[in-house]
C-alpha cells in the first residue's frame, strides 16, 4: 500500500483574516492562517451554547410552571443539549487526526503541545475548586481521608475520570479523559500500524471498523463509551475532504436532507423517554444504541458546513459564533460553577418561586450571558496568553487548535500538496 495524494480542486482560497468593524474584535479572532476553518470556529460555538442548556435545566428549570410548554422547551433543550459534547468530539477527531496524519512529529514534542494546550486553563478552573472544596466542605466531592484524597486529586489531576468510572472534581472534565484517550491512542496507532503508508481507502475502512467495534461491545454491555466513536466521524470526514475532495459532489438537496437529519436526531433524543437529566449528566450520555444515529447525523452536519458552500457553513461563519467557539474550552470549564453561583444568588434573593415567562425568559438571558462573560475573563486571562501564544514566531500561525492540516474545502482551504511533507504543528 501506498500513500495517495490529496485531491485536487482548484477552487481554495486562503482565509488568513477576518475584517470586522468591532474594536474588540481582535481578543477573541483566531491568529491569521491560511488554514483557517471559519465554520468550524462557529460550530464549536453551538456546541458550547447547547451544553450551557444542559446545566441550565438542572439549575433553574425549577422556576419554570411544571407540565407548562415553557418547562417542556427547557427540559427538551436540556437533553439536547448534552449532544453539544459529541459535536465537540467530532471536530476533535477532525483536528487531531488531521495533525497527526500530516506529519510524524516526536511523540513527546506532540505530547507537550497536548498538555500545554489543555493544562493551564483547566489547572486554574482546578484550583478554583479545590479553594471552594474547603470553604464549602458539605458540597465537596473530595473524600474525607487524607490518602483518597490524594489519589482522587491525583486521578483528576491526570484527566481520567470518565474513561475511569469516578466523578470528576470538575463535573463537565469527564469529557477531557475521552479526549486523552484520542490524543494518545491516535499517533500510537498511527506509527505502529504504519497507517501514512496505507491507502485513503483503507484508512477509512480500518476508522469505520474500529467505531463499529465499540459500538458493538457498547451494545453488548462489555463497554461504557459509545461516545468515543464520534471522534471517528472527524477522522473521516478529513479523509474524504483532502484526498476526495468530496465537497465536489455536494449540493443544496444533500444539505438540505443533512439539516433534516439532525432535527430529527435531536428530537428523536429530546423526545424519548430513554433520555432523562441524570443520563445528560452521565458521561456515557447517549444510550449505545443510539449512537449510529447521532455518528451520521453530525458527520453529515460538519461535512455541509466545513466543505460545502451554504447555509450551513455561512450560519456558523457569524462573527458571534465563531468568538464562542473561540473561547469555548474556557467557557465549557467554568460555566457549570458560573451557573451554581448563579443559582444561589437567585435562590437566596428570592426563594424558588414559580416565575412568569417574562421573568424567567429575562433570567435565562442574564444567566447566560454572566457565563459568557465568565468564559470570557478566563479566556484572556490564562487560555490565550498561555496556552494560544507561542513562544516561536514561527509558530504564531498555529497556536490554535483551530490551525489544523487542513482538507481540501472549497473556497477556504488551499491545496495541501502531499501529505508526507505537511507543515509543522
Amino acid at each position: 500500500m501506498h500513500t495517495a495524494r490529496p485531491a485536487e480542486t482548484g477552487v481554495g482560497v486562503p482565509v488568513s483574516s477576518v475584517g470586522s468593524r468591532f474594536p474588540f474584535a481582535s481578543l477573541f479572532e483566531s491568529p491569521p492562517s491560511p488554514q483557517r476553518l471559519l465554520a468550524l470556529e462557529g460550530m464549536r460555538g453551538v456546541a458550547a451554547l447547547m451544553v450551557f442548556f444542559v446545566h441550565f435545566y438542572a439549575l433553574l428549570g425549577l422556576y419554570c410552571r411544571p407540565n407548562s410548554w415553557l418547562h417542556a422547551a427547557t427540559h427538551f433543550a436540556g437533553i439536547v443539549g448534552n449532544v453539544g459534547v459529541d459535536i465537540f468530539f467530532v471536530i476533535s477527531g477532525f483536528l487531531m487526526y488531521g495533525i497527526v496524519m500530516r506529519k510524524p512529529t516526536p511523540f513527546l514534542t506532540y505530547f507537550a503541545r497536548r498538555v500545554r494546550r489543555l493544562y493551564p486553563v483547566f489547572l486554574f478552573v482546578f484550583a478554583v475548586y479545590l479553594v471552594l472544596s474547603y470553604l464549602a466542605p458539605v458540597e465537596s466531592r473530595i473524600p474525607q481521608s487524607p490518602r483518597a484524597a490524594a489519589g482522587y486529586l491525583a486521578l483528576n489531576l491526570a484527566m481520567v475520570p470518565g474513561i475511569l468510572p469516578m466523578v470528576p472534581l470538575i463535573r463537565v472534565a469527564w469529557s477531557l479523559s475521552y479526549e486523552w484517550f484520542y490524543y494518545l491512542i491516535l499517533p500510537l496507532s498511527i506509527w505502529g500500524l504504519s497507517l501514512r503508508r496505507w491507502r485513503p481507502a483503507w484508512r477509512i475502512v480500518l476508522v469505520l471498523s474500529v467505531c463499529m467495534a465499540q459500538y458493538i461491545l457498547c451494545t453488548l454491555h462489555w463497554s461504557a463509551h459509545p461516545r468515543l466513536v464520534m471522534f471517528g466521524a472527524g477522522a473521516v470526514l478529513w479523509e474524504l475532504a483532502t484526498y476526495y475532495a468530496i465537497g465536489r459532489y455536494l449540493d443544496q438537496r444533500g444539505e438540505l436532507l443533512a439539516i433534516a437529519f439532525v432535527v430529527f436526531a435531536l428530537g428523536w433524543m429530546g423526545f424519548s423517554t430513554k433520555y432523562h437529566l441524570a443520563l445528560a449528566l452521565n458521561q456515557a450520555g447517549i444510550p449505545s444504541v443510539n449512537t449510529p444515529l447521532l455518528f451520521l447525523a453530525f458527520f453529515g452536519l460538519a461535512l455541509y458546513s466545513l466543505c460545502y458552500d451554504g447555509v450551513l457553513k455561512r450560519f456558523f461563519s457569524l462573527i458571534w459564533l465563531r468568538w464562542m467557539g473561540n473561547i469555548s474550552y474556557s467557557y465549557y470549564l467554568i460555566h457549570g460553577l458560573t451557573l451554581h453561583f448563579v443559582a444561589k444568588s437567585i435562590r437566596y434573593l428570592i426563594g424558588t418561586p414559580i416565575l412568569p415567562v417574562p421573568l424567567f425568559l429575562l433570567m435565562g438571558g442574564i444567566a447566560l450571558l454572566i457565563t459568557i462573560v465568565a468564559g470570557a475573563l478566563l479566556y484572556l486571562a490564562v487560555e490565550k496568553p498561555l496556552s494560544l501564544a507561542s513562544p516561536k514566531a514561527a509558530l504564531t500561525k498555529d497556536p490554535h487548535l483551530v490551525a489544523v492540516p487542513a482538507p481540501i474545502v472549497p473556497r477556504e482551504i488551499p491545496n495541501l500538496g502531499s501529505a508526507r511533507q505537511p507543515s509543522a504543528d
